[in-house]
């Protein structure tokens, strides 16, 4: 499956996504009892497994309605990170695209314990967007500005950053490219385009808006 092709999303799709996410996954540290490496008898309460430390998504406003590929993208993280054995960690939703040039949240990230209720976390996505056209399609940021969103202040580089596009105009104000540099190897863009809708991972450089488009 080429990541670039304009692909109807069916089962090729959708194995082809999982298996990239899959390989891609950092090893991070988690708690747990493991044998130490160097020392044998003696153990550890911190182990090591395959799977992204958060998730954080950005979903561009107006794509409230695509419910049925966001699920599909969101179903196979979630897997990834439930066959992991990672118990405790953070979904981040966000929306983009919006008059203010802020990135729209919810005001806490999602705490995923065990088991993701899968239903509940493509709500929030779907009403995060909600389904007015956009009227940009510049990111304005990784991560909201306020303190008190949460304890994670920003983007990581063993995280997976999940961007829902409306098509591959979408843009990064000149403040994130920085942090998307550092982040870009983890990254999963979803274009929904028409009928077609593409992934790439790893790969995608968007433009930079300009100030001129900032303010327009």
């Amino acid at each position: 499956m080429s990541e670039e092709g304009g692909i109807v999303m069916d089962k090729a799709w959708l194995k082809g996504l999982k298996n990239k996410l899959r390989v891609k996954a950092p090893i991070i540290e988690t708690d747990g009892i493991r044998q130490s490496r160097r020392v044998p008898g003696q153990y550890s309460c911190v182990k090591e497994i395959r799977a992204y430390g958060s998730i954080i998504c950005y979903i561009q406003k107006g794509l409230g309605k695509e419910n049925e590929i966001i699920g599909a993208v969101i179903k196979i993280i979630l897997d990834i990170q439930g066959s992991s054995r990672l118990t405790n960690y953070y979904l981040h939703p966000f929306s983009f695209g919006w008059d203010d040039n802020k990135l729209h949240h919810r005001k806490s990230a999602i705490q995923i314990i065990s088991r993701a209720n899968n239903t509940m976390i493509i709500n929030e996505l779907c009403k995060l967007a909600g389904s007015d056209i956009c009227s940009t399609s510049i990111i304005p940021a990784l991560f909201p500005s306020t303190s008190l969103y949460s304890k994670k202040r920003n983007v990581k580089a063993h995280d997976l950053l999940v961007f829902i596009c409306k098509d591959r105009s979408v843009q990064l104000s000149e403040l994130s490219t920085a942090a998307y540099s550092r982040v870009r190897r983890r990254s999963l863009w979803i274009f929904i385009n028409t009928d077609k809708p593409e992934w790439e991972f790893g790969t995608f450089k968007p433009e930079v808006a300009s100030d001129e488009q900032k303010e327009s």
